[in-house]
């Protein structure tokens, strides 16, 4: 099981257990979302918060333990037929979901609460980001494109605790991808209840993980579950309202929060984890003058030859688009798709072209939008880059990073030239590429093709060399140049122990957490 988490890059690091009883009182776990998670359907689950939620309060047919190996959840055992393609599992008999503050109710789990679950996933009109995972599943690829409803899917319950489920073909990772959340169970009967409400309100909400939902306000998530000694019991996930230029390590040293993201390197006592889940590139609208081929290619191969952010420690060279440690089906994407990057071309000479080709002053007044959190001193030296290559300077507009992703998204962009950072939020890139490639202008797509996920590319090498051929079309558009990756950090309360980190979201899971006095 630990090759799970080396193949799925998620840096799994759980801290060695120790400390000493402490009664029955409440051990808090305080973590700074984004954004308070406005969806808890596990199916759904996509922000970091709402993966942090569903983490807690859902478990499936196999979750991981404190080691990250796999362990009965709801299932008790499996089987698997000669030919490695057909999984049965039985169903435990004793369990029941649970509402708000813990509440115990009458619906009971079921082999058939998998079955709805499944076929959530793959409905057209789901668009659950989990769906690229299980495509190895029997009919799924033609249920997710529309072609046939989602009751010809291949899992099945004979009786209420046996659940049936077929492959297309053997996939060695599946039932560790059966962890993920858009495997949890789901309730037919209580999800056609709430008329379209699942998972949005504290009333229309069932839950059977280790935590229940203890409240969710405008101010935070909070979970709970029984004292036990010193395991941390509740879990808070709310937003940072401490002034802007507190530092991280002083947030946790100050039991603002018990761990928290760093981008910076500064010395401190804390605990600490490094990890990076994100590429900086270029992105240049479409929609503007950067329709031009030639321009956009000029001026990203002039901005490739800027050197790296001075701090050698947190940032690095890049070989794609997709940060390194994103996976597809248990097995590294970048290993097989390896380095991406376009060899050097003349900039000068597209530089000229594009020149030939442009109206007089359609050069003028352009602009670079920027994020708060971008370095300032290399977007100087891209700036000065384009002054010394092409006698071009833009204007630099540096904005808040809520109103940064805002303009850079939607059909209409407000931008010409934007340097963003792109994050992977979940090991399988599928769902970052194609999102990027959705985001080209109208014609954009001539770089790229549609890139199809049949049955027979649906898991391992083959998906993986269909998604390298969607991102090496993305890079060669020069519509997405990618620069440099942004290395970070988690410190964490050195009081604390057993908490599992993900990198790619980034999420934490303190189930097996423990706190010390």
């Amino acid at each position: 099981m630990k090759r799970l988490f080396r193949a799925l890059g998620c840096a799994l690091l759980a801290l060695v257990l120790t400390g000493c009883t402490s009664g029955g009182k409440t051990i808090s776990f305080t973590w700074f979302a984004d954004q308070i998670p406005s969806n808890l359907d596990p199916q759904l689950a996509q922000t970091s918060a709402e993966m942090i939620a569903c983490k807690h309060l859902y478990t499936g047919l196999y979750q991981l333990d404190e080691s990250g190996e796999l362990q009965p959840g709801c299932a008790s055992a499996y089987s698997l037929s000669p030919d490695g393609c057909t999984y049965t599992f039985t169903i435990r008999p004793d369990l029941y979901y649970q509402a708000a503050r813990g509440e115990t109710t009458s619906y009971a789990i079921t082999a058939e609460d998998f079955v709805f679950a499944f076929q959530r996933l793959f409905r057209p009109e789901t668009k659950s980001p989990y769906a690229p995972s299980f495509l190895s599943v029997a009919g799924a690829s033609d249920v997710l494109a529309g072609a046939d409803p989602a009751s010809v899917l291949g899992v099945s319950a004979p009786d209420p605790y046996t659940l049936v489920i077929q492959l297309d073909a053997p996939d060695p990772g599946f039932v560790e991808k059966l962890t993920l959340p858009g495997a949890m169970p789901c309730d037919q009967e209580y999800f056609e209840s709430t008329q379209g409400t699942y998972g949005l309100t504290k009333k229309t909400f069932l839950s059977n993980g280790e935590f229940y939902l203890y409240n969710w306000t405008g101010d935070g998530l909070f979970l709970r579950r029984e004292p036990n000694g010193t395991a941390v019991n509740s879990l808070r996930l709310v937003t940072n309202t401490n002034p802007v230029d507190t530092s991280p390590i002083d947030l946790v040293e100050n039991e603002k929060c018990t761990a928290v993201t760093d981008l910076g390197n500064n010395p401190t006592e804390l605990h600490q984890i490094p990890y990076s889940n994100t590429t900086w590139c270029l992105r240049f609208n479409g929609k503007s003058i950067f329709a031009n081929d030639a321009l956009r290619q000029a001026m990203t191969s002039a901005a490739q030859t800027v050197p790296l952010p001075d701090n050698q420690q947190l940032y690095g060279a890049v070989e794609g688009i997709v940060p390194n440690g994103a996976s597809v089906d248990l097995m590294d994407y970048r290993s097989r798709v390896g380095n991406l990057m376009p060899a050097p071309v003349d900039a000068a000479a597209l530089w000229q072209q594009a020149v030939a080709q442009l109206k007089s002053g359609q050069l003028k007044g352009l602009s670079l939008l920027v994020p708060e959190s971008a370095d300032r001193d290399y977007v100087q030296n891209l700036n000065s880059t384009w002054q010394k290559q092409f006698g071009l300077f833009l204007n630099v507009e540096t904005v808040d990073d809520e109103t940064f992703a805002r303009r850079c998204s939607g059909k209409k962009p407000d931008f010409t030239v934007a340097l963003m950072p792109v994050q992977l939020t979940i090991p399988d890139p599928t769902l970052l590429l194609t999102q990027l490639a959705d985001q080209l202008p109208e014609g954009g797509s001539s770089y790229v093709n549609q890139i199809p996920l049949p049955a027979d590319a649906a898991q391992g090498g083959a998906r993986i060399d269909a998604l390298g051929l969607l991102e090496q079309q993305l890079i060669e558009s020069c519509y997405f140049a990618p620069l440099y990756c942004q290395n970070a950090r988690l410190l964490v309360d050195p009081s604390v122990t057993g908490l599992q980190f993900d990198p790619f979201g980034p999420t934490i899971n303190v189930t097996w957490a423990h706190r010390s006095e």
